[in-house]
């Protein structure tokens, strides 16, 4: 494993987003240093990055095409060299120490130091995880007591858990399960799910999985949601696609625990169907950062502020 290093000019683009500014960094498609990968085969969708994420002003991608994980920051670029192709998602910790997910070959999960040694390698047993496609996410988790990588999955019932595989300095540890997933941000229990046109969401504030509180929105023509998160303010931010009829859209809303919709941005969809398998991070400070592809052979990552 190696890091290698150059200078990197971005091209910024200011955009407005409820009177907040926010940027777009784009990245041209390709296999050199600042481009990043997408695969083209015949009869199937274009496969990008496998996913990104925000970790104090350093913004990492899942290259795994071209093994490696790219991390911009300091108008620098970083490369951490992976051992393989079939890394599905990552997360990384607050001390800088990576979690790398591959689901259908190895079906582990790889620590990493900063500089991509790898520390640990753990095996996801069908004790815990008896269908790979039911993993959602993997997640590092800062909700106090609770910190670490955990990985969340999806059960039969459309409800989500969640197990824990690490503790907050990357060791492993002997996995335990909750009866729920996190927000975006990692900063708090939460299940939500979709019942036709309602979310349905369930906090856990305390952390105390028999005193949740079910809150029910209704959003018509919400079919997929990317994650959701509090704020400071108690409002409830949620990333979501909405169709109608033939027609799709990619939407920051901002929802009261009332139920009432307090802000709506709509985001840039992708202008081609390429799959991307987590486009959405929130980092610590409450910023969002979504990934897509803007039909001009470039990925593009906008961050907005929403606090």
């Amino acid at each position: 494993m190696h890091r290698k290093w150059a200078c990197l000019f971005f091209s910024v683009f200011a955009i407005a987003a409820e009177g907040r500014a926010g940027e777009d960094l784009c990245f041209p498609a390709g296999a050199g240093l600042g481009e990043i990968g997408v695969v083209r085969q015949p009869e199937a969708n274009p496969e990008g990055p496998r996913g990104l994420h925000a970790h104090g002003d350093r913004l990492y991608l899942l290259d795994a095409l071209h093994r490696r994980i790219q991390v911009f920051g300091g108008g620098a670029i970083s490369v951490i060299a992976l051992e393989r192709d079939s890394d599905e998602a990552f997360a990384v910790l607050p001390n800088g120490r990576l979690a790398l997910l591959d689901l259908w070959v190895r079906r582990e999960l790889t620590i990493l130091e900063a500089d991509g040694k790898i520390l640990s390698r753990l095996p996801l047993s069908a004790k815990h995880i008896d269908e790979p496609g039911a993993v959602l996410a993997v997640r590092a988790v800062a909700y106090p007591g609770w910190e670490g990588i955990w990985l969340e999955l999806a059960t039969a019932s459309g409800r989500r858990r969640a197990l824990r595989m690490t503790d907050a300095e990357g060791s492993p540890v002997s996995p335990i399960g909750v009866p729920a997933g996190f927000s975006a941000d990692g900063r708090l229990p939460v299940d939500f799910w979709l019942a036709r046109d309602r979310l349905e969401l369930t906090l856990y504030p305390q952390g105390r999985f028999a005193e949740g509180k079910t809150l029910a929105f209704r959003l018509p023509g919400l079919a997929l949601i990317h994650g959701l998160w509090l704020d400071r303010n108690e409002r409830i931010w949620l990333v979501g696609r909405f169709e109608k009829g033939r027609r799709q859209s990619e939407r920051l809303l901002a929802l009261s625990p009332r139920g009432e919709t307090l802000k709506e941005v709509r985001l840039p969809s992708s202008k081609e169907t390429i799959e991307i398998f987590a486009p959405l991070t929130v980092d610590a400070a409450g910023r969002l950062h979504w990934l897509y592809y803007d039909g001009r052979g470039r990925l593009c990552v906008r961050r907005i502020d929403v606090e």
